[in-house]
C-alpha cells in the first residue's frame, strides 16, 4: 500500500499533468483558429506549465 506522501505526490502529478494537457490542447485550439501554430503551442506550453504549478501548490496548501 501506499504511503500518505506517495498518494499525494501521484495527486500532485496528475494535476500538473493535467494542467500542462489543458494548456496545450488550448494552446493548439488557438494555433489552429488563428493560423499561427507555433504562437499557439508556446502559448499553451506556458499557460499549462502555470496552471499544473498553481494547483500543485493549491493541493500542498490544502
Amino acid at each position: 500500500m501506499a504511503s500518505d506522501d506517495e498518494a499525494e505526490s501521484s495527486m500532485d502529478e496528475e494535476r500538473f499533468a493535467l494542467g500542462i494537457s489543458l494548456g496545450v490542447s488550448l494552446g493548439v485550439s488557438y494555433g489552429i483558429m488563428s493560423d499561427n501554430f507555433g504562437l499557439g503551442i508556446s502559448l499553451g506550453l506556458a499557460v499549462g506549465v502555470s496552471l499544473g504549478l498553481l494547483w500543485g501548490q493549491a493541493a500542498e496548501s490544502e
